[in-house]
C-alpha cells in the first residue's frame, strides 16, 4: 500500500497489489473525509488506521463514487453506524440488487471476502450535492458513463477532482460498460459523454489535480488525453475489423496490433482489453 500527500491535508492511498485501488482521505478542520472504501477489510485497515493516528475515531464522512465493491465494502468491518455515507441515489438500488443476486457467488469464487458485508449509503442525491466540511467544500456531481450511478467530486479550496472510475490512470485496465448484468443500462458512447464532461470541467475550473478511482494522481489534461486517445483506438480499430468482415475471436486479437507501445503488465490487463473490443463491437452492430 502507498500513500501519498497530494497536496496539503489530502491523503492518495492506493494499493498496488491489487488493481491499484484508490481511497482518499481529507483532514478537515472537522474531522476526516473519505472518498471510497476499498474491497477488503486488510486495505482499509491502512486507512482506518492514519485516521486514528490523526487523532479520530473514524470518518466524519465517507463518499462512494460508484456502487461497485472495490469502492465501497472495504470499511464494514469497522462501520458502526457512525458516519454518513453519500452517494447517487441509484448507488443504493445497484447494492440492493448485487446483494440479493449476486454477493454469494463473489463470495464461493472469493471474489471478495466470506463475511462481508454491504453497507449502503446513508445520504443520496439524484443530480448535485454540495457538502461543507470546515474550510473543504465537496461538490457532489452526477455523471454516470462507468455506472449509472458514478459521480464526480470536486473540492473548491483545493481545485481537486475526483471522478471514480469514469477515468484511469491506466485506461486499459477500465472495462467498458456494462461490466456486470445489473449495469446493463450503461452503454458506450455513455462513458464519452461523461469523460467530455470531466473535460469541460478541467478547463472551467482550473483543476489542480485529477484523482482515478485506480492508480495514482497524474495531469489533468494528460490523464484525460490517454483515456480519449485509447477508447478512440479501440472504437476505430474495431471499426475497421467490422469492415473486414470480422465477427468474432476477439480474444484472439494481439493487443500489439491496436498499440505499438502497450500499457499492460499482465494476463488481466490483456483480458480487460479483449472484453472491451467485444462491448464495443456489440455496441457497434446492435
Amino acid at each position: 500500500m502507498k500513500m501519498k500527500n497530494i497536496v496539503e491535508n489530502i491523503y492518495l492511498f492506493s494499493d498496488e497489489n491489487s488493481r491499484s485501488e484508490n481511497v482518499t482521505v481529507i483532514l478537515t478542520e472537522e474531522g476526516p473525509v473519505v472518498i471510497d472504501a476499498f474491497n477488503s477489510s486488510e486495505q482499509w485497515k491502512v486507512v482506518d488506521a492514519f485516521i486514528k493516528e490523526a487523532g479520530y475515531e473514524g470518518p466524519k464522512a465517507l463518499i462512494y463514487t460508484h456502487w461497485h465493491l472495490d469502492h465501497t465494502v472495504g470499511h464494514y468491518l469497522t462501520f458502526k453506524e457512525n458516519y454518513p455515507i453519500y452517494a447517487h441515489e441509484k448507488a443504493k438500488q445497484y447494492l440492493s440488487v448485487f446483494k440479493e443476486r449476486y454477493l454469494n457467488r463473489f463470495i464461493a469464487h472469493e471474489i471478495v471476502e466470506p463475511t462481508v458485508n454491504i453497507i449502503f449509503p446513508t445520504h443520496t442525491f439524484s443530480n448535485t450535492y454540495t457538502l461543507s466540511k470546515g474550510s473543504y467544500t465537496f461538490e457532489l456531481v452526477y455523471i454516470g458513463g462507468h455506472t449509472e450511478d458514478s459521480i464526480i467530486i470536486f473540492e473548491r479550496k483545493t481545485r481537486v477532482l475526483f471522478v471514480g472510475d469514469v477515468l484511469m490512470s491506466h485506461p486499459d485496465r477500465m472495462v467498458v460498460p456494462p461490466s456486470l448484468p445489473i449495469d446493463y443500462g450503461v452503454d458506450y458512447m455513455d462513458l464519452f459523454k461523461s469523460m467530455k464532461k470531466i473535460k469541460q470541467r478541467i478547463q472551467s475550473d482550473s483543476v489542480s489535480h485529477i484523482i482515478p478511482g485506480h492508480g495514482m494522481k497524474t495531469d489533468p489534461r494528460i490523464l484525460f488525453q490517454q483515456n480519449e486517445e485509447y477508447f478512440q483506438s479501440l472504437h476505430s480499430f474495431v471499426q475497421t475489423e467490422i469492415q473486414k468482415g470480422r465477427r468474432e475471436d476477439w480474444e484472439k486479437v494481439n493487443p500489439a496490433h491496436v498499440f505499438p507501445q502497450p500499457w499492460w503488465e499482465g494476463a488481466l490487463d490483456k483480458q480487460q482489453f479483449h472484453v472491451n473490443l467485444i462491448k464495443i463491437y456489440q455496441y457497434l452492430t446492435k
